[in-house]
């Protein structure tokens, strides 16, 4: 048999009928990666079955059949390699010590690789059997930080549960209100967003944590006005001694799980799933060692999300214009204030629905109900705008008068004694009590508008379900209310900073029922985008994409080139985990189902005729991963595809390739929030928006994970500590010689050389300032805050071309490093109008300077 679907029947008969080797040795003859995928989803109109992790079939899989020699080396090795340990270490559970002996001896990158991006060296039946597993000595350093990651995630958590448990005692009405007003407190002493999100964080988890362990809890919250009065209580008490407040059981409960979040993001998920990092011995140290480029990747990435969301802004900015002025709409106000703000609520709800538009999430959807977004979009806007203009801004804006929160709030209920209009820094409210405030916030709402909401963006929290802290259920930012019987809670602090534009999109994209047809319109809108810059397009229908083995979704071409793109409508991938799978299980799917597209399309065929060069795309609504190229196919992001497409400048495919592939979009977007001709509010918005991307040193991108002496690591941090201090304190020679102590106790610390060279650079000791920066970059290579030091100090010796050519070999690596444009550019200009460089110099970098520009 060669053909897959008759090895399907034949492979699925032999399994019903028990006959387990007979099955997967004819399934295997298809290839290790179509038996992997069969084997995991096999289904009829019954069940479902996946015959890895069924009870008898897994057995038999793991014990016997993948023990052969033959069957280990074709699945071990295929490009599905990782998708088979997935099942073994997550769904079948069971350990199987000749086999992980295999593993270790045979292919050992792949058996650490499974055992990081698998989370197992977190669990307490499989950490001992995996540290003590043979590992060639290149590996074994991920057995020290298998049981490092392990005894320190245990001891985080068990301080959780002490916490937890001394919490038990203790009201519903007294732990919300504590925990409001811990959030406040400790978001007063760091507002910024990034922060935010991680107080998100420990919120989620802390109350589905407290709801699932005490549901008895529940039934505490009587009324709202009782819980208000209460929580007007707890302040009083508790405003004038914040001793007394770190000393409560649910600010230790909520500052413990705070310490366990950190951790999990800044060590474990960063090492499970960035398998660019790979854990380093230095001396008594082991240290998570990436390098400043990848770094740098990640940065960008992040930044995406940014970018995206200011470009729909000024869309929205121009559609609310454009109502205006046709009269379609009028922007409330009693005054010139009220009305900029409404403005900008209606240009942020129309960024919303434009995103969503392009989306083709036209309806949400949830089983055979479906909701019209606007009508969903109004209640949750409007409301929280409220709160941003009338609780979150007042109190930022009092935060630099006061020394804490306690009195900023009391100042903002003082401000509003004369209205009666209490801003509460929670949402608790009944079912009654939120249908009536929206139906009076807002006329013309369906009828059962309210009861919609709270499908979508409430989440009752099920204590028969077993609570799994590795197992994310709940964010306040996507769902934001928490149904506590018959009310609904929140944190003003998150609905106020919940600007909806993503967490609508993604509870659009997630809803029961949202799918096939909605995809199938998205590609043709795609099209249809391509086909208005003048390129030939087709789009395969379902009869097409069943003919081609592989899959293609949207053919384009022009007079050079031909695009092929396979267009995935996924989520938004939030966290580091999600992202890896995504990469695993959509991507590289996707990635691999192009490529053999590919070469089916290059024989004759009755699909389509290749007679020009291949350009291959999967094109993905998700921001993660953009850039990677695999196999000479490349992932774009969809909504800065529909943006390059805007651009009237790119006329051709090759143009928009390189226009994709070089962030320009990104760069643009940046580069604006210098632009000294655009409007403060403007200039501001970018701002809160799109950081610059600054200069970053070594600390960004390698990480100590712990000390195997920690005398000696203190020793050493305190004499390059007190080595600083004295560089600060203008003791530029005491500095010195205690980092050449510093050097000679750790000769490859390039952290020491680099502020060695600064001080000596201050000193006007060139030479031996080039010197040390040389040295740096040896043991840091490419680390753009030594390189950036170091161009200056070329510079100030007089070197220009030399601190020119540093300065653009930084850009080269790290384009969108705004400081690093500025030093290049400004001191260029200088460099040429006071005649400090020859003609041929010139000429080279203006060469240079030219492509920035472009």
């Amino acid at each position: 048999m060669t053909d897959k679907r008759e090895i399907n029947v034949a492979s699925k008969a032999a399994f019903a009928d028990g006959k387990y080797q007979l099955a997967f040795e004819t399934l295997l003859t298809a290839g290790a990666n179509h038996f992997i995928a069969y084997a995991e989803r096999e289904s009829t109109k019954e069940n479902k079955i996946n015959w890895l992790s069924d009870s008898d079939s897994a057995d038999f899989f793991w014990k016997v059949f993948i023990l052969r020699n033959d069957v280990f080396s074709d699945l071990v090795t295929s490009q599905s390699a990782d998708q088979l340990l997935f099942n073994y270490f997550t769904y079948y559970r069971k350990s199987i010590p000749e086999l992980e002996l295999k593993l270790a001896t045979e292919v050992p990158i792949t058996f650490v690789r499974s055992i990081r991006t698998n989370q197992v060296f977190l669990r307490p039946d499989r950490i001992e059997n995996i540290c003590l597993v043979p590992l060639n000595a290149d590996f074994r350093i991920h057995q020290k930080v298998w049981r490092n990651l392990f005894v320190t995630e245990n001891n985080l958590w068990n301080e959780v549960e002490v916490a937890l448990k001394e919490t038990s005692n203790h009201s519903l009405s007294d732990i919300l209100s504590c925990s409001v007003t811990w959030l406040e407190v400790v978001r007063f002493k760091s507002d910024s967003q990034e922060f935010i999100h991680h107080l998100s964080a420990v919120y989620s988890l802390f109350i589905e944590l407290v709801l699932m362990r005490f549901p008895e809890k529940i039934e505490n919250i009587n009324s709202s006005e009782t819980f208000s009065s209460h929580f007007f209580n707890f302040f009083r008490t508790i405003s004038n001694d914040e001793v007394v407040l770190q000393e409560n059981p649910v600010v230790i409960l909520l500052t413990s799980i705070s310490n366990w979040i950190n951790f999990k993001n800044t060590q474990i998920d960063p090492y499970s799933f960035d398998l660019k990092i790979e854990p380093i011995q230095q001396d008594e140290l082991v240290i998570f060692n990436s390098t400043p480029v990848n770094h740098y990747r990640w940065i960008v990435n992040g930044v995406r999300y940014a970018v995206n969301h200011l470009s729909y802004v000024f869309q929205g900015m121009d559609v609310t214009e454009h109502l205006e002025r046709e009269q379609l709409i009028v922007i409330p106000g009693k005054n010139v204030e009220d009305v900029e703000l409404n403005r900008k609520l209606a240009a942020s709800k129309y960024a919303t629905l434009l995103l969503l538009e392009d989306m083709v999430c036209r309806t949400f959807k949830y089983g055979k109900s479906e909701s019209n977004p606007e009508d969903l979009l109004a209640p949750l806007f409007e409301y929280s705008f409220n709160k941003l203009i009338r609780y979150e801004y007042p109190l930022r804006s009092l935060s630099g008068e006061s020394t804490d929160w306690f009195m900023s709030y009391k100042k903002l209920v003082l401000n509003n004694l004369h209205s009666g209009n209490i801003q509460e820094p929670f949402f608790m409210m009944s079912r009654v009590e939120y249908k009536t405030l929206n139906q009076k916030a807002l006329s013309g709402l369906p009828e059962n508008i309210t009861e919609e909401i709270i499908t979508f963006f409430s989440l009752k929290l099920d204590s028969n379900n077993r609570f799994n802290r590795f197992k994310k259920r709940y964010n306040v930012f996507e769902t934001p209310f928490i149904r506590i019987g018959d009310f609904l809670f929140c944190p003003m602090l998150f609905f106020a900073n919940n600007g909806w534009f993503y967490s609508f999109a993604q509870m659009a994209l997630s809803g029961k029922g949202s799918g096939r047809v909605e995809t199938i319109e998205m590609e043709q809108h795609l099209g249809n985008l391509f086909q208005n810059k003048g390129w030939r397009v087709k789009v395969t229908n379902d009869k097409e994409a069943n003919i081609i083995d592989g899959d293609i979704d949207i053919f384009i071409e022009d007079d050079h080139d031909l695009l092929l793109v396979q267009l995935k409508r996924s989520y938004f991938r939030l966290d580091l985990k999600d992202a890896y799978f995504e990469s695993i299980n959509s991507d590289r799917k996707a990635i691999n189902q192009i490529v053999r597209a590919e070469r089916y399309l290059l024989n004759e065929n009755p699909i389509y005729s290749v007679q020009k060069p291949v350009i291959k795309w999967v094109v993905s609504t998700s921001f993660e991963n953009v850039g990677v190229l695999e196999n000479g196919c490349e992932k774009v992001n969809y909504f800065e595809l529909l943006r390059a497409l805007e651009n009237q400048e790119i006329t051709n495919i090759k143009d928009l390739s390189v226009y994709i592939q070089s962030d320009q979009q990104i760069g643009s977007f940046i580069s604006l929030a210098f632009n000294s001709d655009l409007s403060s509010e403007v200039r501001e918005m970018f701002h809160e928006c799109v950081k610059p991307l600054a200069v970053f040193d070594s600390r960004k991108y390698k990480q100590i994970l712990y000390s195997e002496d920690l005398i000696k690591t203190s020793h050493y941090n305190n004499l390059f500590d007190r080595a600083l201090d004295l560089g600060n304190a203008n003791k530029p020679e005491e500095a010195l010689l205690l980092f050449q102590k510093c050097i000679a106790l750790n000769p490859n610390d390039g952290e020491a050389f680099s502020a060695a060279a600064n001080i000596l650079a201050d000193l006007r000791r060139f030479d031996e300032a080039f010197f040390m920066y040389s040295k740096a970059l040896k043991f840091l290579p490419n680390d753009p805050s030594i390189a950036r030091n170091y161009s200056l100090a070329l510079l100030e010796a007089g070197k220009w071309y030399e601190g020119l050519e540093l300065a653009w070999e930084i850009l080269e690596n790290y384009p969108l490093l705004v400081e690093m444009k500025l030093i290049f550019t400004r001191n260029f200009e200088r460099c040429v109008s006071e005649g400090f460089l020859m003609p041929n110099e010139i000429t080279k970098l203006s060469l240079k300077l030219n492509g920035l520009s472009n």
